[in-house]
Parts: C-alpha cells; sequence; structure tokens
C-alpha cells in the first residue's frame, strides 16, 4: 500500500507559517499537520498514543521543523 500526501507551507492568508496536508489522493481532503499526525506517520505505535489538546493544534513550521529534527536525531542515536 502506497500513501502519497503533500506537505504545504501556508505563505499568505489567514495562517501564514503553517503547515497544511493536501492527502485528497488518499480521499482525506486537506487539514493542518499537527503533532498528532506526526505522532501516527511516524514511529509511535497507535495503540501507546494518546493525543492532547495541544497535539492537535495546527503546527508552525517551526514547530513542525523541529519535531522532524528530533525524530531525525533520535533515529541516529
Amino acid at each position: 500500500m502506497v500513501v502519497e500526501f503533500m506537505q504545504c507551507l501556508v505563505v499568505t492568508g489567514e495562517q501564514p507559517g503553517k503547515i497544511w496536508i493536501d492527502d485528497r489522493t488518499n480521499d482525506n481532503g486537506i487539514y493542518p499537520t499537527s503533532l498528532t499526525f506526526c505522532n501516527a506517520f511516524h514511529d509511535i505505535n497507535p495503540d501507546d498514543f494518546y493525543p492532547d489538546s495541544d497535539e492537535e493544534q495546527p503546527l508552525s513550521f517551526y514547530d513542525w521543523y523541529e519535531d522532524w529534527l528530533n525524530r531525525s536525531l533520535d533515529q541516529i542515536r
């Protein structure tokens, strides 16, 4: 099974600096990236993951990049 989607950085409008997911190829629409999405997409077992309200907030580019960088560093340690 191949999952394809695109992550887009909003540069103008009501949410500049936020990352959105274009997941229309999987019939899931367009929605903001959150820590919940990052955790589910990367390396956390869904059975062990319980999101809280802070993890549902749309991520800024900085937060998204920081999450990616931390996960990458954890993988090489």
